[in-house]
């Protein structure tokens, strides 16, 4: 998988982004608790090595619908890093993967955090191929995101709780759940 992002600066436009609420205490949610109780999924894929005894990163749950069939998921990783330029400096966009990639396909969600905005997006990826040149159409409908700090640096542990509701080319899609990782990471873009 491979994902190209530019990095926000002062003087760009930052449409498309929400500002998030922060929520100082949300890392005391008896959801984190449970989380600790059981293992994190292991999709077998080597980019993303699961450690042993590992504990669970998140109980996200998306729901998509598509000409009345629903699909549920609910097993997914997390994991996050400030997103690195091909030159090697690191930005102040913090990507945050929730997903099950298994280095073939995989669903989830992409949360781009910079300052106090957020940006949450439907991932979808295949190693399927299909020649396409529409582009997709998207309706937001509801999108929140609540965060335990204001501001990050690597190896912070983020906490956080998103709900999103959205059409993708006329399938719908929700998804919400609390979340933690640690930003342990920079990804290098292709360029």
């Amino acid at each position: 998988m491979l994902a190209v992002l530019s990095s926000c600066t002062k003087n760009e436009n930052i449409q498309g982004f929400d500002r998030y609420e922060i929520d100082e205490n949300i890392q005391n949610n008896k959801i984190f608790e449970n989380l600790n109780k059981t293992q994190e999924f292991d999709f077998g894929y080597d980019f993303r090595k699961i450690k042993k005894n590992q504990k669970r990163s998140n109980n996200l749950k998306i729901t998509t619908e598509l000409g009345g069939i629903k699909n549920h998921y609910d097993e997914f990783n997390s994991e996050s890093f400030f997103y690195t330029h091909f030159d090697n400096k690191r930005t102040d966009t913090i990507i945050v993967l929730i997903d099950n990639f298994n280095g073939y396909s995989g669903e989830g969600i992409t949360l781009k955090i910079y300052k106090n905005y957020f940006k949450l997006e439907y991932l979808q990826s295949s190693d399927m191929i299909i020649n396409t040149k529409k582009r997709d159409r998207i309706k937001i409908f509801e999108s929140s995101l609540k965060l335990n700090k204001k501001k990050y640096q690597l190896n912070d542990s983020i906490y956080g709780y998103l709900n999103l509701k959205m059409e993708k080319n006329k399938e719908r899609i929700n998804a919400t759940g609390y979340f933690r990782t640690k930003i342990t990471q920079r990804y290098q873009s292709a360029n």
